[in-house]
């Protein structure tokens, strides 16, 4: 019989949490964390980092937390219940993950924050998680092969749900972005895939440097204060990324349906990737209208519908 290790890895993770629930309850409301194998349990969750080895699993007691956390070893951190992690420190990061790989961040919320999870050139994978910051909910910045996957978050906050600097690559699926600046900023040379998410209210869905490769699959912007999707060019003589765009509806932008232009008039194409993709939708009324430049050759059949006004 073969084995399946992630089989067995989500029986060890729903045992660990079975035995916490125990010592959650024992502890009358008290805040508590716990490192697993080892069985040793921890006030804070800094506490519980410092002594965990590579590849230990940290297990976190509904309740809320007020630290700032700095990870810089392969560690899985699960949150029961409600677990909330306020920063005692606004201006640092309130999770900062630096220099290394194979970090697991999983049903956290992470609240009254400049920058949630800052991800400085590592390999993290968040999952589950909401976030209320003011800068950005995550921050990810990449040099060579790191790569961070974030699924199932939900953002709200002022300037950006997710912010990407740098290169490496990144994956977002099924998040919901709601009522701020961008749903996904993303600079660089980046390689970055955004499927299955919803940005609503945003002032713009997704705005992208030319430099980046993205794809967008199966997303819905709805209601942009500016933009669905905005992509511009960068002052540098630098090779400009390509933007893929499968079965994405955007509806009722304030602007633009999707802009290559500059941010104001007389509009003009600053955008020199390579588009293409197929059956996306612009629907609704867009104020300016659903395209700018309005003469650029949008490639045949990157469309199902266009509604003009």
């Amino acid at each position: 019989m073969r084995k399946n290790p992630g089989f067995a890895a989500a029986l060890l993770i729903m045992a660990l949490v079975g035995l916490l629930g125990v010592v959650c309850w024992a502890q009358d409301g008290q805040a508590l964390v716990a490192v697993y194998p080892s069985g040793q349990t921890f006030a804070s969750i800094q506490g519980a980092i410092d002594a965990a080895n590579a590849y230990d699993t940290i297990v976190i007691c509904e309740g809320t937390y007020h630290e700032n956390l700095v990870i810089g070893q392969p560690l899985t951190l699960i949150g029961l219940d409600e677990v909330l992690v306020i920063p005692v420190d606004g201006a640092l990061p309130t999770i900062l993950i630096e220099d290394t790989h194979d970090v697991t961040i999983r049903s956290i919320g992470i609240e009254d924050s400049d920058v949630g999870i800052k991800i400085s050139q590592s390999s993290v994978t968040i999952a589950d998680c909401h976030f209320e910051a003011a800068s950005a909910g995550v921050e990810f910045i990449g040099f060579d092969s790191v790569a961070a996957r974030i699924e199932g978050c939900a953002f709200r906050g002022d300037m950006s749900g997710i912010k990407s600097i740098g290169e490496g690559s990144l994956d977002i699926a099924h998040c919901e972005f709601k009522g701020i600046g961008y749903g996904a900023f993303l600079m660089g040379t980046t390689f970055v895939t955004i499927y299955d998410c919803l940005f609503d209210l945003c002032v713009s869905g997704v705005g992208m440097a030319g430099t980046v490769s993205a794809t967008l699959i199966k997303n819905r912007i709805e209601n942009p204060v500016l933009y669905g999707i905005q992509a511009v060019g960068v002052p540098f003589d630098v090779p400009y990324g390509s933007l893929t765009l499968v079965s994405n509806t955007i509806r009722n932008s304030a602007q633009w349906g999707i802009s290559f232009c500059n941010i104001a008039a007389p509009f003009k194409l600053t955008f020199e990737g390579v588009v293409k993709g197929f059956d996306n939708a612009i629907l609704g009324r867009n104020g300016y209208g659903p395209l700018c430049p309005t003469d650029y050759e949008w490639p045949d059949g990157l469309f199902s519908e266009v509604e003009r006004f």
